[in-house]
Order: structure tokens, then C-alpha cells, then sequence
């Protein structure tokens, strides 16, 4: 009878993988804390979890999910900390692809007096980020919706990699995969019903949606003073060149990790 184990050249990347992860844990929240975290994070766990980790607030995760990477990546190792001072007043801040609000917790404690709106397409990211984002009042405004080039509907769809990497598509497209109908906003329809003068910080991870955002950005680019971004041209192979034509006005840069900075 053949085996059913799975074959060792696919157990042992994912025992490492495992084992890589349990190290940062227990570096960001101590031998205990961090192996318990590891334990949560394992495929097939269920449930939430409330994380703390230094003086932020406690924050719900989702157990055998992304979300505690996520936050060692947004909170622990303050991966949307800019590389380079920008010496300008941060008064609006623009979440997209807010996920389950961490960046936003982040950015509601670095920047104690500035509005922040969270955008997020998926139901159940938006549902954890409504409960991480509670305490903060109306200083987080949440939309439920796509940031994307037009205004009005997009398809939602799960590519199988889970709600952390849900991406979006026009729904006029006729692909294989079955989308979920969401509401679709522009920066431009922000600007205008929030009465935004400029946008102080413009954060974007939407996994490939990025090329639609950034092709045509006229109409709402100079009226944003800086830029932290995941391209994702594995997903959408000209993202790159979109975003690096649409911002040339911009002379402050740096890559950090996957994130890329910009800055006039």
C-alpha cells in the first residue's frame, strides 16, 4: 500500500519555515509568549487571539492565518516607518488595503492627531478591523470597498491564497474564477467627500490592484505628499513601471523589504 505521508522534500521546507517563524516570535515577545505564538500560527488552528506587543493596544489575529505575521511585520519590526524624514505636518492618512487595520493601529499611534481612512474590500478582514479600530472613534474612518481607478463595482476574488492576499478585478472581466461583487472608490471620490486638502500619507497593499490606481493618477497625485507601497508585479507584471512613472515628482526614495518609499 503506498504511503500517505506526505514526501520529506515538502515536510521538511515547512518544518523549517515553522521553525524560522517561532524564532522571530520569540524575539519580538519572549521565549514563552513567542513559542506559544508559533503554536497559534500553525496551519489548522481556529479561533482569535488577542495580541499585545509593547505599548500598543491589544489587537485581535486570526490563529493559523497570516495576521500575527502581519503584525511582527507592521507593529514589531514598524515596517511602514518611512527611511527618511519627510519634516511635513501629517494631517490625512490613506489605508488601502487596510486588511485587518494593524497599519492603521500603527499609524493612529505614531500620528496621534492625524485621520486616517481604512479601506477594505473583504467581509471578514473588515470585521476584525472594525474591532482592532473601535477605541480610536471617528480618528479611523473605515470604508468597506476597493480602492481602485473608477468608481462604482469590482469583483473581489480568492486566488486560494487566503484573505491576506484577496485580490480584485474589473467586473467586466470574464475569468475562471468566481469574484464577489464589491463597491469600488478612487482617491479622487476620498478627496472630495472628506474635504482632504492634501493626503499627508498614501499606504498601498492591494495586491495588484496598484496598476489600475496608479495608471491615471492626475487627478488626485498632487495632492500627495508621500508613499509607501507593495508592488506586486507577480501578480500584475507591469505594476512597477506604472507606479515609478506615475510618481517622477517624487525625488525622496528607498526600498525597504517589499515595501518601496516614496516621498516628495
Amino acid at each position: 500500500m503506498a504511503s500517505s505521508r506526505p514526501p520529506i522534500f515538502k515536510v521538511v521546507p515547512g518544518i523549517r519555515e515553522m521553525r524560522r517563524r517561532a524564532r522571530r516570535y520569540r524575539r519580538h515577545f519572549g521565549s514563552v509568549r513567542g513559542s506559544w505564538y508559533g503554536w497559534l500560527d500553525r496551519p489548522g488552528a481556529r479561533g482569535l487571539k488577542s495580541v499585545t506587543f509593547g505599548n500598543y493596544p491589544a489587537v485581535l489575529i486570526r490563529r493559523g492565518n497570516t495576521d500575527l505575521r502581519t503584525l511582527c511585520h507592521v507593529l514589531c519590526d514598524r515596517g511602514y516607518e518611512f527611511p527618511f524624514a519627510t519634516h511635513r505636518t501629517v494631517d490625512w492618512i490613506v489605508d488601502a488595503g487596510a486588511n485587518t487595520g494593524l497599519a492603521s493601529v500603527y499609524f493612529a499611534e505614531r500620528f496621534p492627531d492625524a485621520r486616517i481612512i481604512a479601506i477594505e474590500p473583504d467581509d471578514g478582514n473588515f470585521e476584525i478591523l472594525e474591532r482592532n479600530t473601535q477605541r480610536y472613534g471617528q480618528r479611523i474612518i473605515r470604508v468597506r470597498a476597493a480602492l481602485w481607478s473608477t468608481t462604482g463595482v469590482v469583483d473581489l476574488v480568492d486566488p486560494g491564497s487566503g484573505a491576506w492576499a484577496m485580490r480584485v478585478r474589473s467586473a467586466a472581466e470574464d475569468q475562471a474564477i468566481d469574484g464577489k461583487v464589491v463597491s469600488a472608490i478612487t482617491l479622487s471620490d476620498l478627496i472630495r467627500e472628506f474635504d482632504i486638502d492634501r493626503i499627508s500619507i498614501l499606504k498601498v497593499d492591494i495586491e495588484g490592484g496598484e496598476s489600475e490606481v496608479f495608471r491615471n493618477p492626475s487627478a488626485w497625485i498632487e495632492r500627495v505628499d508621500s508613499i509607501v507601497i507593495e508592488l506586486h508585479d507577480r501578480f500584475v507584471p507591469d505594476c512597477s513601471a506604472i507606479f515609478h512613472r506615475a510618481t517622477t515628482a517624487f525625488s525622496l526614495r528607498a526600498v525597504k523589504g517589499e515595501d518601496t518609499f516614496v516621498a516628495r
